[in-house]
């Protein structure tokens, strides 16, 4: 599953996200330079295989760490089968949103959180039939925040109360962790 998340340049400031899919259906994500995407799954015809006519998805999820209150990115979305059989979505604790319901398109958006909060993309398939839908994302604003810190410096020159501002900016390491859920009826 590693395989996955090809050799990239800059996956390591993408944080630690989880990747699933909840049926081996033919789709993956993809992490590559500052770009993440989401092929989703896709099992041919409805007559064949046990994906085709079933709902299945592939998504990689994340926590909010502190000091984010929105999660800003660009998104692009492709599809030759239909939104409505393969709608790009995003999600908040479990929640998920439409990202467009158009077919090939892309464009920006701006969706606020709070720490603690697991952030998703899922890219969906309500027939796992007929092509995939492809969801790409791009300027991802988890890759890096900036924050301000404060130095006393102690100084013969400089009063010991003195505070300098700086600004540093945070990254984080990559991980991460497989797993597959499957859910079968009775």
């Amino acid at each position: 599953i590693l395989a996955l998340f090809a050799p990239s340049a800059k996956a390591d400031v993408l944080g630690d996200w989880t990747y699933s899919q909840s049926r081996d259906c033919g789709g993956l994500v993809e992490v590559i330079d500052n770009t993440i995407i989401l092929h989703g799954p896709d099992n041919g015809t409805q007559q064949f295989g046990m994906c085709g006519g079933q709902a299945n998805w592939v998504k990689i999820e994340t926590t909010i760490p502190a000091g984010i209150d929105t999660v800003d990115f660009t998104w692009a979305y492709q599809t030759n089968d239909g939104w409505v059989y393969d709608p790009p979505q995003y999600g908040i604790n479990g929640v998920y949103t439409l990202i467009t319901q158009q077919n090939n398109v892309s464009g920006t958006k701006s969706v606020p959180v709070v720490e603690g909060d697991i952030f998703t993309f899922r890219q969906y398939s309500i027939d796992t039939c007929c092509q995939p839908g492809n969801l790409t994302i791009s300027n991802l604003s988890l890759w890096q925040f900036t924050a301000t810190t404060s130095t006393t410096v102690s100084d013969t020159s400089i009063p010991s109360d003195t505070t300098i501002p700086t600004e540093t900016t945070w990254e984080s390491t990559t991980t991460f962790t497989t797993s597959t859920t499957t859910t079968s009826t009775i």
